[in-house]
Formats: structure tokens, C-alpha cells, sequence
């Protein structure tokens, strides 16, 4: 009898299920979580970030995800402050108009403070060789195109994009459109941003047929056929749209990216990396950097009035 009990308990002990391992809940803000504000930040480095994935998602959803968390105040942008005296001087000076354009060119024109450095990498970026477009003999006279990798010479990032976020502020809309030029066989910018409701102008300048697809991630904004000698075609991105992507299936190496945002803080690296924001008003902002083949990141960065806030801005997530 003593021995059935030992030989059943041998057996409950075998095969009793185990108690499963405490699993922590996911976190409500994805898998990369921003720690600290751009107030507590010193000016210029990058938010450090909390990773519950050492390889969680980006690219242009996480970029829209992250600009609309500081559009609606989760993550901490400081507002613009009101325009300075000399501005109001200069303003009274001349028959007063009171449109928001002007009041807002006055804003912009009167503010002295400005942001300068360079976008930086200490990823290896593997070369890549020449675009070869030879299968359209037109493509094929202006010879082959150098890859989006050749943008990035000595740790240097040129083609990045840098854009201040001011949550709450729509500047007024430009009249003048963003012209993209279909020439050489490229999209000519290859990396843009415009005012939200600004208008885009795509042009065919090739002896060739060219088509404008246009996408927000993986969503079809248009698909439009252009011939040579044809029309410009013009359309405004919808409001919700963070970033567009301009392909064209007919020489699928040709893109464009659009970025659209609510004011004119924004530049475009030069080959060395190098570039300059003017006319920036005081104040403490979030700063998003940008370049296609090394993703988004941010920075809080501080504007004096009067002063050039030099950045060394680096990209480290990829």
C-alpha cells in the first residue's frame, strides 16, 4: 500500500502542469518609449530611448505615430512664443495688412535665431554600385545613377532631412508650389517637405513616359500617367499624410519623399551634411532628423534669439 501512494505522488509530480512565467504587459507606447522632455534634455543630443525590442519597428509609420504623439501634446514640444518688438516696429512701419500670411511673414522675418550643424553617422553603410538604367535608351544617355548610399561620404549625411515640430501652429499656406522635376531619369528633389496644404508640381523635363505613384506608407495616394511633353501635375497631400513617397513604376529607382508640417523650419543636408534653419523664434523645441536609409530620430534643441544654435546631430538607431 506504501508503495501505490509513492508510485501515484511520483506521478503527479511528473506530470503537474508547471506555473507559467510572469509575462510583463506590453507597453501602451509601442516599442520604443521616449525618456525625458526636450526641457530636460541638454540641446542637440538625442532623446535616449527605453527599447523593449532590440529591433523595433520604424520607418514611415513610427515617423507619423511619433510627430502626431507630440501634435497632440504626449510628447512635450514647448509652443511659439509671441513676436518680438522689433518685428511689431518694423510691421507698423508699412500699411498694415491684417491676413495671416503677413502676419506671419512678419513673425518669420523677425526673428534672428537660427539652427546649423551637420547630420552625422557612425554606421558603416556599405557601398553600392551605380543605378543602371540602360534598358530605356533614354535613361540610358545621361550614363548611370549614383544610389541613395552614395548620399553618405565619410560619415557625413547629405539628402537628410531636419524639421522643427511646432504642435498647434499652421503657418499660412505658400502660394508658390514645391516643384518636383522628373529629370535625368530622377526625382528632382529627392527629399522635400512643404507646408500642410501646400501644392505639389511634379513635371516630365525627360523625353521619356513617366508615371507619379504616389504613397503614404503602403497606402495609394495617386497614380498618374505623364508623358513627355505633358502638363504638370498638381495635388495637395491629404491632412493626415506625414510623409509621401513619389515612385515611378516605369524606372522603379526614381523617388521622391515629401514631408508635409505646419511651418517653413525646415532644411535639407548638402553633401558634406551641413545645414542651416533661419528665422526660428525663441524657444525649446523637438527636432526630428531624417535620411532613407538611416530612418528617423529626434532631438529637444533650444533657440536664442539673436544666436545660431550649433548641432552635431548623429544617427545611431540602425
Amino acid at each position: 500500500m506504501f508503495g501505490l501512494l509513492l508510485a501515484v505522488a511520483a506521478l503527479v509530480w511528473l506530470f503537474w502542469p508547471a506555473s507559467a512565467p510572469e509575462v510583463a504587459a506590453p507597453s501602451s507606447q509601442g516599442d520604443a518609449e521616449e525618456v525625458g522632455t526636450p526641457q530636460e534634455r541638454e540641446p542637440g543630443r538625442p532623446l535616449p530611448t527605453v527599447r523593449n525590442n532590440p529591433q523595433p519597428k520604424r520607418g514611415p509609420e513610427a515617423l507619423g505615430v511619433f510627430i502626431r504623439r507630440v501634435d497632440s501634446g504626449v510628447a512635450a514640444a514647448a509652443p511659439l512664443p509671441p513676436a518680438p518688438d522689433a518685428g511689431a516696429a518694423r510691421r507698423a512701419e508699412a500699411p498694415h495688412d491684417p491676413s495671416p500670411a503677413n502676419e506671419t511673414t512678419g513673425i518669420v522675418q523677425a526673428y534672428k535665431g537660427a539652427l546649423e550643424g551637420r547630420l552625422r553617422t557612425t554606421r558603416t553603410v556599405p557601398p553600392a554600385a551605380p543605378i543602371r538604367n540602360g534598358a530605356d535608351p533614354v535613361c540610358a544617355r545621361f550614363g548611370p545613377i549614383a544610389p541613395p548610399a552614395a548620399s553618405i561620404d565619410g560619415g557625413f549625411v547629405g539628402n537628410g532631412l531636419v524639421m522643427l515640430l511646432t504642435p498647434g501652429q499652421q503657418f499660412p499656406v505658400p502660394d508658390e508650389p514645391l516643384i518636383i522635376e522628373q529629370r535625368g531619369c530622377q526625382y528632382q528633389p529627392r527629399v522635400a517637405a512643404v507646408i500642410r496644404g501646400q501644392k505639389i508640381q511634379i513635371r516630365n523635363e525627360d523625353g521619356t513616359l513617366h508615371n507619379i505613384h504616389a504613397y503614404a506608407s503602403a497606402k495609394t495616394l495617386f497614380n498618374r500617367a505623364q508623358p513627355p511633353g505633358s502638363t504638370p501635375v498638381e495635388a495637395v497631400l491629404d491632412a493626415g499624410v506625414r510623409m509621401a513617397t513619389f515612385k515611378c513604376d516605369v524606372h522603379p529607382w526614381m523617388a521622391s519623399y515629401v514631408f508635409p508640417t505646419g511651418n517653413p523650419f525646415f532644411a535639407v543636408s548638402d553633401a558634406s551634411g551641413h545645414f542651416r534653419i533661419e528665422g526660428v523664434p525663441p524657444g525649446r523645441y523637438t527636432l526630428i532628423y531624417w535620411h532613407e536609409l538611416l530612418d528617423f530620430e529626434a532631438a529637444p534643441v533650444e533657440v536664442v534669439e539673436g544666436k545660431t544654435t550649433h548641432l552635431d546631430l548623429l544617427f545611431r538607431f540602425r
